[in-house]
């Protein structure tokens, strides 16, 4: 069988990424909460576009107003972004949050509570566009 990488590089790999969520930062609960809430939401957000609308080039209605109707029809892959956006967000402010941590611990607080703020504007984003294409 052909091993793409060797049990030492993916013990140095599995130390590497667990020894992420043993830092200090991460171990006060006003941040991790906050992270495991957003990596929740983003979750379910990415199911629940596969689900409803699946990864089809087909265009689709993805910006619409109560006084012009649709306004924006386009392929139905860059309704994928909104949770890619919010994938890229988390990652930069969980990096953010513990750049600040040791400098100012209440200024990576109200850091990592952005996070769930901006990928719940995000989720409301993504039903309403699914509501549309209902």
């Amino acid at each position: 069988m052909l091993n793409i990488i060797s049990k030492s590089q993916a013990s140095k790999a599995y130390i590497v990424v667990f020894s992420f969520f043993r830092e200090d930062f991460f171990s006060n609960r006003l941040i991790r909460y906050p992270f495991f809430a957003s990596v929740f939401t983003n979750i379910v957000m990415w199911i629940m576009i596969l689900i409803k609308t699946g990864a089809t080039n087909k265009p689709i209605p993805l910006h619409a107003n109560a006084f012009y109707g649709v306004i924006l029809v386009d392929s139905g892959l860059l309704f994928l972004s909104i949770p890619l956006i919010g994938m890229l967000l988390l990652v930069l402010n969980i990096f953010l949050v513990r750049g600040l941590y040791r400098a100012d611990r209440f200024l990576s607080v109200m850091f990592s509570f952005t996070t769930p703020l901006l990928q719940s504007l995000l989720f409301i984003a993504s039903i309403y566009i699914i509501l549309l294409n209902s």
